[in-house]
């Protein structure tokens, strides 16, 4: 084989990937769930940062950073002092939030672990989920979370 068809071939491969990659990231804007479609896809593969947080009436404080990131069909951040993650999904056009939520084992201040607390409850009654633009919006009964996006 000369080094023509080499180069060719080699070419040829990176534009294929090229494309592959490019046709993928598109069928991540659409921000209208389906049943094929995942929480990653749907919300954007995003991080985000807690800007208003409501339960059962109550207005939370935010007096520590609270972040969600989406990736991979999960749920991860910071949620007051510890680090979270669960698994989330989209079932019958409704968001599904996995109550065994993982956290580390870290104490802090008692304001913070009450916010802590408060919004990993809140997080395990999410069932909805709004994206206009910059801010996300997750609810559920009697829960309302906002957040703004953010970088990782």
């Amino acid at each position: 084989m000369n080094i023509k068809a080499v180069f060719l071939s080699i070419f040829g491969m990176a534009v294929l990937s090229l494309t592959g990659c490019q046709s993928s990231n598109l069928s991540a804007l659409s921000l209208v769930p389906n049943d094929s479609q995942t929480v990653s896809d749907a919300m954007n593969n995003g991080y985000w940062q807690l800007t208003q947080a409501e339960i059962d009436g109550k207005t939370l404080i935010i007096s520590a950073p609270i972040t969600l990131s989406v990736h991979n069909g999960e749920f991860s951040g910071q949620s007051g002092i510890n680090r979270y993650r669960t698994e989330a999904k989209l079932q019958n056009g409704s968001l599904e939030v996995d109550n065994n939520i993982q956290t580390t084992r870290m104490a802090g201040p008692v304001n913070e672990m009450r916010l802590e607390s408060d919004y990993l409850s809140a997080l395990r009654r999410v069932n909805h989920y709004q994206r206009n633009g910059e801010t996300l919006s997750l609810s559920g009964d009697g829960v309302s979370l906002q957040y703004r996006a953010t970088q990782p």
